[in-house]
């Protein structure tokens, strides 16, 4: 009766740890990374964010009057997405001058990745179809904010064709909002580029976003938002079409 007893025993043991093995054979399968749950934001490696005072870094909080901080919102997304991230900004400047005075300094084949965000001083407004694409070509391509935007966006691609260009519209500028932000989405539809969604997070709604003050400008909670948004905007932009994360590969060097 023991010897039985014994077996019984055993083999109650190992009917209990067959089931332990297959249930978390069953739980790796119920939870392992599907194509929607890969971190798709990784595909953006090699970053350049480009644009005015909201991307230096310009802050008035915490008594700076309006220095330029190490805690800009690039500074995050580099931490983010352990990812290279510069910064090509200018405080004041809007896409038309800073194509016409800065543009030519940089290699955009160093990047996969290009960030435009525009508009808070001076927009594009909703006149593609008369500044563009009634046009010739970027030589041809109306004195307008719409058409230097349109011509910063041909000359990344002319020079680096494999280079993922994301759009940010506005929450804050001294053109009408609203008119900025369906020029942006207008120039981010006719390119089929994401485009980044700030237009809510102005200092009125979200005072803790700006230091504090009714200001247009980040204080560190806020450009914590503004990386994080993007890199939710990529991570979405990506997963709805998985292919679009092949760009920007690179043989490594000998």
């Amino acid at each position: 009766m023991k010897a039985k007893s014994g077996w019984k025993t055993v083999a109650l043991a190992c009917a209990l740890a067959l089931l332990a093995v297959m249930a978390a054979l069953l739980w790796q399968l119920a939870h392992r990374e599907t194509p929607q749950d890969a971190r798709w934001r990784y595909a953006a490696g090699d970053i350049l964010c480009v644009g005015d005072s909201l991307t230096s870094g310009t802050c008035f909080g915490h008594g700076l009057e309006g220095a330029d901080i190490q805690q800009r919102y690039s500074y995050y997304l580099a931490r983010m997405l352990n990812a290279r991230v510069d910064t090509a900004a200018v405080p004041g400047i809007s896409v038309s001058a800073w194509f016409t005075e800065y543009a030519a300094r940089y290699d955009y084949r160093d990047y996969d990745t290009v960030i435009l965000w525009f508009g808070t001083n001076n927009g594009p407004a909703n006149s593609l179809e008369a500044d563009v694409l009634s046009r010739s070509g970027p030589d041809a391509y109306a004195e307008t904010e719409t058409g230097y935007y349109c011509r910063l966006i041909e000359k990344i691609r002319a020079e680096n064709p494999d280079c993922l260009i994301v759009l940010v519209n506005v929450f804050a500028s001294k053109d009408d909002v609203e008119e900025v932000n369906r020029g942006i989405s207008s120039i981010a539809a006719h390119y089929a580029l994401p485009l980044v969604d700030m237009s809510d997070m102005g200092s009125e709604a979200h005072p803790e976003y700006h230091a504090g003050l009714q200001n247009p400008h980040f204080g560190k909670t806020g450009n914590i938002a503004v990386a994080s948004r993007i890199v939710d905007t990529l991570e979405i932009w990506f997963a709805a079409d998985p292919s679009r994360a092949e760009y920007g590969v690179r043989a490594l060097a000998e």
